[in-house]
């Protein structure tokens, strides 16, 4: 009851007794690491000499070099050793594996003190002579004859300091010059050459491949998981065919239904010429993509067809399973250079699973290898024209082609198409896997190549579209149609008329005369503020993406919103076209908002208010922008909703490994990717087991770091996706 009673009190005396705001978003918590080794040296065999204040002083930098606090497990209320007076040890909180940097100097100095032996000092030295790259060995010795070498240049388990520092040069993007810099910057005595570079490049490019091998295997064998789950995502099999009209009925427009079906054919040249050249990402309707869509309906996808409407997603069953048959599977496929341009040297192909995100296969082209530059010039030789003259060059390749990192004959934007082709002839041999259904962009060549090629067989490949790639199409059409603006015949006035006037009593009467006008060509202006602002335009690409996304699996649905983006913009009150917009209280349009309370319905912008997204005067020269990208063979292939933003992440961990600002060498360009490939499907802790490929033992201090990038990781995803959610409901 008194304990009861104070805690009241207590509560009642706090000045702060105020109701507390809810906490904010603190993430995912932070999992406990787990208590590390620690070291005691006993005070009582240190001489007299050698006070306990310096032992912990900066003088001993190899025992402060780190601090004092121990991370304790959950729970835990001990509170560490602290070196005191009073205590009889001192304790040193760092694991018996780790590694840290201390000054031969202070070293020397500090343990000169420590050992008496009859007087005589102990002696601390470094063999320059067995030194292999990082890896000193440190003696300590006596007059009395005792000694101590700390370490073996020739144990492998020493080495790993070696192998360590090319690991860490490969995570931060770097080199051999830039490893050599710091180890002069920290006054290191060793380094690396360049031959010991390359050997340890070597060792962890071999580790890295066998690594990246075993993890797709691993996604592969999620996949089939998921196939015997029936979690497996299949596309819908939508005909683009099974219906002519391109625009939904019921349109609220005064143009008939058959008039909107041929807009396309009454289109005038001008228009016609904008929609046509639309630049690399904004084919409005490219031959390739139309050739993969003609022959999408051809070939059996091992019982995970949809129906022949296919409005939705369909689940493939465990047909084939736990059986030698290849498993089907939708894939998202893109190319990345390592310089923008046409003159890009490297050029990377990726595919990555449309149902789980991971990354499933990677292929490397080069249009340079290095030893064989090296080669020409010894000889003299400047071009390939010349070396293949040459009988010497020749009886070198023979031995050198087989790692020659030149694996490209062509131009660099011809990469993406070989590599598409390389990736799916050793799908089945590779993963036992078959890329049905691709993601790609719309100006990929590699669609192409596949079904000439027919990697499958009769089985075909049908493509499916970015939809950020689709949705760029719009600003790219309003751009060109500045470049090219149409040209509309004008009623110009050439003379004036004059106005009729009384006679007076000095004047006549004079008769009113009509103007005089002529028709004359004039072009149209598109931008400025009377027109569509880049602003403007950016907005209505933005909300036709949003229609597609939106509808993702509902192609009629989706056909109807991409209208309602171009009716409700040029909607007025004496015609009003709010008939595609979603109805109901929850719609976006105020129109069928204020019809669904039965509230008068709000007034339009007026005709000439410059706040309008499309102009009344440019609605005409919109219109057929807006025919091709609503059209059923398009939207067809938007059906899924995809876009190609996990692509474009995996891109980016690729290239801050290996800049595009600097010229890498093949074999580091391959561990740049395949360190990507470990960190994007399984973490920062995937490379745990990579660098015990390379026969370094991974100490509790480098698991830890890579466990708190992870969390660091997550803890930023969600704290955006918090904020996002915060953003919606306030708005």
């Amino acid at each position: 009851m008194s304990s009861k009673v104070s805690s009241i009190a207590r509560v009642m005396g706090n000045k702060r007794n105020v109701k507390k705001r809810p906490r904010s978003f603190r993430g995912t918590q932070k999992q406990e690491l787990a208590p590390e080794e620690s070291t005691r040296v006993d005070t009582e065999a240190i001489p007299p000499s050698v006070s306990k204040q310096k032992l912990s002083g900066s003088s001993a930098g190899f025992i402060s070099g780190r601090s004092t606090t121990v991370l304790r497990p959950r729970g835990s209320t001990s509170s560490p050793e602290l070196p005191n007076s009073s205590s009889g040890t001192v304790r040193m909180d760092r694991p018996k594996s780790a590694n840290i940097i201390c000054s031969i100097g202070q070293l020397s100095g500090a343990l000169e003190q420590l050992h008496h032996c009859h007087g005589h000092p102990l002696t601390v030295s470094e063999n320059s002579s067995v030194r292999r790259g990082l890896v000193s060995r440190v003696t300590f010795g006596c007059k009395c004859g005792w000694f101590h070498h700390t370490t073996d240049p020739y144990n492998v388990d020493h080495l790993s300091v070696n192998a360590r520092a090319v690991f860490a040069s490969k995570m931060i993007g770097r080199g051999s010059s830039s490893l050599e810099t710091l180890c002069a910057i920290f006054d290191f005595p060793g380094g690396l050459c360049g031959s010991t570079y390359g050997k340890y490049n070597s060792d962890l490019y071999d580790a890295s491949n066998d690594a990246v091998l075993a993890d797709q295997l691993a996604c592969a064998d999620e996949l089939r998981v998921m196939h015997a789950a029936g979690r497996l995502f299949v596309p819908p099999r939508i005909d683009p065919k099974n219906n002519t009209s391109d625009e939904p009925s019921g349109s609220g427009g005064d143009e008939p239904l058959e008039e909107a079906e041929q807009s396309d054919q009454s289109v005038s040249s001008d228009s016609e010429s904008s929609c046509s050249d639309l630049g690399e990402d904004s084919d409005l309707d490219d031959p390739e993509s139309d050739m993969a869509d003609s022959d999408a309906s051809q070939g059996s996808h091992n019982d995970q067809d949809g129906s022949a409407d296919g409005v939705g997603a369909v689940r493939g069953g465990p047909s084939n399973v736990w059986t030698n048959d290849p498993l089907d599977v939708t894939v998202m496929f893109d190319g990345t250079w390592s310089k923008r341009g046409y003159t890009a040297l490297y050029g990377v192909c990726v595919v990555m699973s449309w149902d789980t995100g991971r990354v499933l296969d990677t292929v490397v082209l080069s249009k340079y290898c290095g030893k064989c530059k090296a080669k020409l010039r010894a000889l003299g030789l400047n071009d390939n024209h010349e070396a293949t003259s040459s009988e010497q060059f020749q009886a070198w390749y023979e031995f050198h082609k087989d790692v020659c990192a030149l694996n490209h004959e062509g131009t660099s934007k011809s990469m993406e198409t070989e590599g598409a082709s390389t990736l799916w002839k050793r799908s089945v041999s590779r993963l036992n896997l078959r890329y049905v259904n691709v993601v790609s962009d719309g100006d990929s060549k590699a669609i192409v190549q596949l079904q000439k090629i027919m990697p499958y067989g009769n089985v075909s490949i049908e493509k499916y579209e970015c939809v950020g790639h689709v949705q760029k199409r719009v600003g790219a059409f309003i751009i060109n149609l500045r470049k090219n603006p149409p040209i509309e015949m004008v009623e110009v006035i050439v003379t004036k008329g004059r106005k009729a006037r009384k006679a007076t009593k000095n004047r006549p009467a004079v008769e009113a005369t009509p103007d005089i006008t002529k028709m004359v060509a004039k072009k149209v202006r598109i931008g400025g503020k009377s027109g569509i602002s880049e602003k403007k335009y950016k907005t209505l690409q933005q909300y036709y993406g949003n229609a597609i996304r939106e509808h993702a699996g509902d192609l009629e649905g989706m056909i109807k919103a991409c209208w309602a983006v171009y009716y409700h913009s040029v909607s007025t009150d004496s015609n009003p076209e709010h008939d595609f917009c979603p109805q109901g209280l929850g719609s976006w349009c105020k129109f069928q908002r204020a019809k669904a309370l039965r509230l008068p319905e709000p007034a339009h912008l007026s005709d000439d208010d410059n706040s309008r997204l499309i102009p009344l005067r440019l609605a005409k020269h919109i219109k057929p922008l807006f025919d091709r990208l609503c059209s059923r063979k398009l939207l067809a292939r938007c059906v899924l909703g995809a876009t190609q933003n996990q692509n474009k992440s995996f891109k980016n961990i690729i290239w801050e490994r290996c800049p595009k600002t600097t010229f890498y060498s093949f074999k580091t360009v391959l561990i740049s990717v395949n360190l990507g490939v470990l960190s994007y499907n399984r973490g920062a802790l995937s490379f745990v087991p990579l660098v015990e490929r390379i026969k370094v033992q991974p100490g509790s201090s480098f698991v830890n770091h890579m466990a708190k990038r992870n969390l660091r990781r997550i803890y930023k995803a969600e704290k955006r996706e918090y904020d996002c959610g915060e953003e919606k409901i306030v708005g």
